[in-house]
Formats: C-alpha cells, sequence, structure tokens
C-alpha cells in the first residue's frame, strides 16, 4: 500500500510599522512541507536579484537599478528525529546526491525553530470572543497594551480537521483544545495623528503566521524525491532506511 503524501504551506505575512523610517512595510514569508511518513521535505523559494549599475558623467554610481528577478527552489528532505538532511535544488535534484545540513539550524532559519515557536504557548487567559462555524474555533483576546504600536488583539484559530498533521504551532495548545492551532494573528489598530506622531496616521495592520492545506500537486515529483532522498541517506550513511517506498 503506498504511503499518503500531505502538503501544506506556512506563511508569516502582515505590515508593521517602522518607528526609525515612520513607514509601513511588508513583511512575507512562505514555504511548503511535505509530509509522508516519518519523513519531510521543506520546498523553500530562493530569491534572487540581478542589478545594473547607473553611472554620471564622472563615472560614479548614483542609482541601482533591478534588472532582473529568479526565483529557484531548494527542496530540504528530513527524517524524523535525527538532526542531519539532504539538501537538493528541486529542478537539478535527479543528478545531486544531496548536501548534508543540520535541520535545527533549518527550523531556526524558516523561523519554526523551537524558540520561534515558544511564543504560540503563552497564556493570554481568557478569550474575550468564541466564534465557532463547523470544525473551525476562532478565539480573541484584547491585550493591555504597553506603548501605542503594540497589538490591540491577538487571534487564534483552530481546526479539528487538520489534527493529522505533523506540524504544531503549540502542542500545548493542540492538546488543550483538541485542535490544531493553524493560525496566530496580531491586529494593531489605526493609531491617529498626534499620538505617536503630530503629522502622521498609522493605518491598521495585522501580522499572521498560519498553516493551510493544500490540493496535492506534484506528487510524482515528491515520491521521487522522497526516495531519493532514502537512498541517498542510506549510501552516505546518515541513517539507514530498510525498506523503501
Amino acid at each position: 500500500m503506498e504511503s499518503k503524501i500531505t502538503i501544506v504551506e506556512f506563511n508569516s505575512h502582515g505590515q508593521a510599522f517602522s518607528l526609525d523610517t515612520k513607514s509601513i512595510y511588508n513583511i512575507g514569508n512562505s514555504f511548503e512541507i511535505i509530509f509522508q511518513q516519518d519523513c519531510k521535505l521543506y520546498i523553500v523559494p530562493q530569491i534572487e536579484q540581478y542589478t545594473k549599475p547607473a553611472f554620471d558623467v564622472n563615472g560614479k554610481i548614483i542609482d541601482v537599478k533591478i534588472v532582473k528577478i529568479d526565483t529557484s527552489y531548494m527542496v530540504f528532505a528530513t527524517k524524523d528525529n535525527n538532526n542531519i538532511g539532504l539538501q537538493y535544488t528541486l529542478n537539478k535534484f535527479r543528478t545531486e546526491k544531496g548536501i548534508s545540513f543540520p535541520v535545527d539550524s533549518l527550523l531556526n532559519d524558516l523561523l519554526i525553530g523551537p524558540n520561534n515557536l515558544k511564543y504560540f504557548d503563552y497564556e493570554l487567559g481568557r478569550p474575550a470572543t468564541v466564534v465557532r462555524k463547523n470544525k473551525i474555533r476562532i478565539e480573541k483576546y484584547p491585550i493591555t497594551k504597553i506603548s501605542p504600536a503594540d497589538s490591540d488583539t491577538i487571534c487564534r484559530y483552530y481546526d479539528k480537521s487538520l489534527m493529522e498533521i505533523d506540524f504544531s504551532f503549540s502542542k500545548k495548545l493542540d492538546a488543550k483544545t483538541n485542535s490544531k492551532l493553524y493560525k496566530k494573528s496580531f491586529i494593531c489598530n489605526a493609531i491617529p495623528k498626534g499620538v505617536l506622531y503630530p503629522d502622521i496616521e498609522v493605518p491598521r495592520r495585522e501580522l499572521y503566521n498560519e498553516i493551510i492545506r493544500v490540493k496535492e500537486k506534484n506528487l510524482d515529483v515528491y515520491k521521487e524525491i522522497f526516495l531519493k532522498f532514502k537512498k541517498d541517506a542510506t549510501a552516505l550513511k546518515i541513517y539507514n532506511f530498510t525498506q523503501f517506498f
């Protein structure tokens, strides 16, 4: 019987306000996690910018323009309870043998390491509002602000249908609610002129982290990568897989 493949997308997006530049800037980070048995693939985009300098009549650089942006994808293959994985380039994995990497460093780089996720466990008290719809539960917590720029509300989103997913923002909250914490958002209400700055109004902002189930796609490619990872890891004596799928 063929092992099931499950895919989720991790998103961390939103807007933040810079006290230094007094402006709003966007934050964005996305990647996919592919699950099969006790192995995972992290599909991570790598963005490369190509620039071209502009010179004045004296040969001094006065500007740098982006002339091209390329996106490639790296695959980080891991096995549960092991800290060594193998890295591949998605469009070249068939001809690569894989480069070893420390899994804990990868998780920290992706901002899903233990030190990143511990903040999801923070005790917020009783929610002011709870909304239920089918298997979804949304909890809203008003926050006592220390400064005007702090969040006004934190929302936690739970979904019982995601309990099978082998990823957790908070195992503590998942167990407590018998559901999967799949999203947490920080909402900052608009700040009128004169509160932070005399002439600047700061608009409403939201920053969130979430996982969403992705419709299964590229399954044949992912199966091939899982199989190659198992063979390569065994050949390199990183660990031994006794059975290939």
